[in-house]
């Protein structure tokens, strides 16, 4: 008698514990959402920052860069001390001038094919103006150097005023007209940016730190604007 009774409890304990683990099981899958795509925040998404474009400044008047550029070169420079050693340079040798890459005019539109290391250049100089425009200059480049169209020697549709040959020309302008036109250095594009960031030292390709100041006269021709002698 004592078995049977010791028996009839251990079925309904047993019985408890499954409806109980069942009970469990349902309220956890109400908590969860039946479809894990439909969830606010994408699976794709989860762990990432999202990306902060900030607006482009507005072109700055002449006069602004006039005082901005009579400020740097009044400024005291920099404490050699505070300026950072970057890489050694190594000698990487002359550009390899047999592979090539295509090219189109963004004046004529023509299509040709140049050597790789020119595109690679003019893309990186896109890059850079891009860079500083949004910074508040209105600067652009003339690429007409790179085209067999447009250069000095190319067909009737050659123009006068274009780049020359193999040459980048940067563009300044105020007020929709054109202030200076340089052909562009390998650094030019450093000092412009560290300019408009009114920073007092710029890094070249390797890292190293020059002081700003030292560069004035050539941001006086870049950036048409010629200061007053003393």
């Amino acid at each position: 008698m004592h078995q049977m009774v010791l028996g009839i409890l251990v079925t309904l304990l047993i019985m408890l514990g499954f409806s109980l683990r069942a009970e469990g099981e349902k309220k956890q899958g109400e908590a969860l959402p039946s479809n894990p795509a439909r969830s606010s925040v994408p699976p794709s998404s989860a762990g990432k920052t999202a990306e902060i474009s900030l607006p482009a400044l507005a072109p700055a008047a002449k006069e602004e860069i006039e005082k901005r550029l009579k400020k740097l070169a009044a400024a005291p420079a920099p404490d050699p001390k505070t300026l950072l050693s970057g890489a050694k340079c190594y000698d990487t040798g002359p550009p390899n001038m047999t592979d090539m890459a295509d090219f189109i005019c963004e004046k004529c539109k023509t299509k040709s094919l140049i050597a790789k290391c020119h595109v690679e250049t003019i893309e990186k100089t896109r890059r850079g103006v891009d860079i500083i425009r949004k910074k508040g200059l209105d600067i652009s480049i003339d690429e007409t150097g790179f085209c067999p169209v447009c250069t000095e020697g190319g067909n009737s549709l050659s123009a006068a005023g274009n780049a020359a040959k193999n040459e980048v020309v940067l563009i300044i302008s105020y007020n929709g007209a054109q202030a200076a036109r340089n052909v562009m250095s390998y650094m030019d594009l450093k000092i412009l940016e560290a300019f408009m960031d009114d920073k007092d030292r710029y890094a070249d390709n390797q890292e190293w730190e020059h002081p700003l100041k030292d560069s004035v006269k050539r941001l006086e021709q870049l950036l048409g604007v010629p200061l007053e002698k003393k």
